[in-house]
């Protein structure tokens, strides 16, 4: 019933201003903008290049980002002045605060089109998305369609096509202070969880790292989201080393990361939130794609190494939110779709062996020297 009260503030508001489509006209003067969609954390953050190019493309702009309400804490210290804004698809408090907070000259839907009806709601007078697969009702609001590159692209450099100008560099975000008990000094973050089991690597391989680290005088410590307290008590059931996982807010991971040596992990939302503040970050590919979901152009200058990304046959699709890219090698699966899942791993996750990551590292610590 909530969602049904949801799209009630949205699809009567908007399917009115659908009406004046024919009659509206680029913005001459942008001073409101608003992004808009209802992304994951790793794809939220990759919307970073987007933030940079309309903050200098549009220096007195208000630029309002809708995200989870999770994310609110850690996006209000972002360096570019982008107001967040907590979005609850199913709430209809939540779309309502984002209904009346309009109107906007200008909004931009990265990723799905169909949160161009919220951002019409909203009172967007000018709404740009890239083109989709197919055209249908999901893009009935949008009024200017940038395509997708043809080129190979990180997905961070493509949304950022989305506003005319040249990309700008980085910002570092500003990580609050530790306000919890730091770890021992030099440390190296493990993040051993993800949104998709698909990208797990094995407990086994999990600990001998850790054990290695600390071999070479690196105080490991765990990482991982509050419902994946489990998976460290499988990869290191007597606490041999210190845990964080389902401790930390969004902001708190950003501190840990700003002060770690280094971050080992999936690739995962942490991979990205660690390029805030150029943590030295290993990435372990399976199914994902690190020419899509890696540092890119924008990012090019941080200290990453990706590891992984060996051929497989059953990365075989070709699509990001639904649209077909030539050039893309990816698999989204989940463990029930997988292929080749088995003892609750993936064979692409499989095939990335220890020696390969202690390797890397070696290679990370050069390149930050």
């Amino acid at each position: 019933m909530s969602k049904f009260s949801a799209r009630l503030r949205i699809f009567p508001r908007a399917l009115l201003a659908l009406l004046k489509k024919p009659w509206r006209r680029p913005p001459s003067t942008v001073t409101r903008i608003l992004i808009a969609h209802n992304l994951l954390l790793g794809d939220t953050v990759m919307l970073t290049p987007l933030l940079a190019k309309l903050r200098r493309h549009y220096p007195q702009a208000e630029i309002v980002l809708l995200c989870k309400p999770a994310f609110v804490e850690v996006y209000r210290l972002n360096p570019y002045g982008v107001v967040p804004m907590p979005y609850q698809p199913a709430s209809a408090a939540s779309v309502a605060a984002i209904v009346n907070s309009g109107p906007y000259d200008l909004a931009l839907i990265p990723g799905d089109n169909r949160y161009s009806w919220l951002a019409l709601a909203a009172g967007s007078r000018w709404i740009v998305a890239h083109r989709p697969a197919l055209h249908n009702a999901k893009s009935w609001p949008v009024n200017e369609y940038r395509d997708y590159p043809d080129e190979p692209m990180a997905w961070g450099d493509a949304v950022a096509t989305l506003t005319d100008g040249e990309l700008p560099p980085p910002e570092r975000w500003v990580a609050p202070a530790y306000d919890f008990p730091p770890p021992a000094s030099p440390f190296v973050v493990l993040h051993v969880g993800a949104s998709n089991p698909v990208r797990f690597w094995s407990p086994e391989q999990w600990l001998a790292l850790a054990d290695w680290l600390a071999t070479q005088g690196y105080t490991p410590v765990w990482s991982g989201g509050g419902n994946e307290r489990h998976i460290v008590d499988s990869i290191d059931p007597t606490r041999r080393y210190r845990s964080f996982a389902g401790e930390l807010s969004l902001s708190q991971l950003l501190t840990l990361l700003a002060g770690a040596k280094a971050l080992i992990c999936a690739d995962t939302g942490v991979a990205h939130l660690a390029k805030w503040v150029d943590t030295p970050t290993m990435t372990l590919y399976g199914p994902g794609n690190p020419l899509a979901f890696g540092p890119g152009h924008f990012w090019r200058n941080n200290p990453i190494i990706n590891v992984g990304f060996h051929p497989i046959a059953c990365r075989d699709q070709h699509t990001l939110f639904g649209r077909e890219l030539r050039w893309l090698e990816r698999c989204n699966r989940n463990e029930t779709r997988c292929q080749q899942f088995c003892n609750g791993q993936s064979a692409c996750m499989q095939h990335i062996t220890l020696s390969e990551i202690q390797t890397a590292f070696i290679h990370l610590l050069r390149k930050i020297q």
